[in-house]
Formats: structure tokens, C-alpha cells, sequence
């Protein structure tokens, strides 16, 4: 299986995900890994979603927040095998004014060139190169 579809916010969003536990026979939630989200919105074991239930998780992405994250299942004793099964994926939360320009993401994700950095290893702080 491949993973769920990158999530791409900016700092500052309210984000508001459906999630749809159609898994057959299967508690799930949906766990935000490494974000800054209420308690009540990390989707841990002790609040599964049912079978056939769906689930609001909303919550704001405040300013500081920009990063790779990933969100994936967590439910008791099965977190593993929903993840394997494909119910993960990147979700990545840029800053309001991201330094990375448009044309180097591609789908979702940033596409390194090595020969884009100085050969000092620094990394440009006010223009990329072309």
C-alpha cells in the first residue's frame, strides 16, 4: 500500500480533517505526530473512532509551527498494521512567508539539488538559485 495524501497547511490555519473509519471490523483514529494540537484532537487509543463513524479533528496551526510532520493511526494493538495498510502520511506546515519557492516542491515535497547549494555548505538565506 502507499501512504495517504500529503497534507500541506501554512502556520497561522485552522485546519478541519474528516476522517472516515471505514476499516472493516477496526477501531482507528488519526494521530498528529510531533504537532502542536489540543490534547483533544491527537487522536489517541483511549478515543477510537467506531467502525462506519467519522470524526472532525480541528485545531489551529500557530505561528512557530512550520515543519515536517506525520500522521498515522493509533489505535490499541494495531497501529502497526493500519500504518503498513497505508493509513499514514506527511503532513507539512509552512511558514506565512516560506523561503522555499513553489517551483521546488514537487508534490508535496521538497526536491533537493545538491548542486543548488554554495559549495560551502551554507545555506542561502535570501535567494535560491535557479
Amino acid at each position: 500500500m502507499s501512504p495517504g495524501p500529503v497534507i500541506e497547511a501554512y502556520e497561522g490555519d485552522r485546519v478541519e480533517i474528516t476522517f472516515a473509519n471505514r476499516i472493516e471490523g477496526e477501531q482507528s483514529t488519526i494521530h498528529w505526530h510531533g504537532m502542536p494540537v489540543p490534547a483533544d484532537q491527537d487522536g489517541n487509543p483511549m478515543d477510537p473512532v467506531a467502525v462506519g463513524a467519522d470524526r472532525v479533528y480541528a485545531f489551529e496551526l500557530p505561528e512557530g509551527s512550520a515543519g515536517s510532520y506525520w500522521y498515522h493511526p493509533h489505535p490499541h494493538g494495531k497501529t502497526a498494521e493500519q500504518v503498513y495498510r497505508g493509513l499514514a502520511g506527511a503532513f507539512v506546515v509552512k511558514a506565512k512567508d516560506d523561503p522555499v519557492p513553489a517551483r521546488l516542491w514537487r508534490h508535496g515535497a521538497y526536491v533537493h539539488r545538491p548542486s543548488a547549494l554554495p559549495t560551502d555548505a551554507r545555506c542561502p538565506t535570501t535567494a535560491w538559485p535557479t
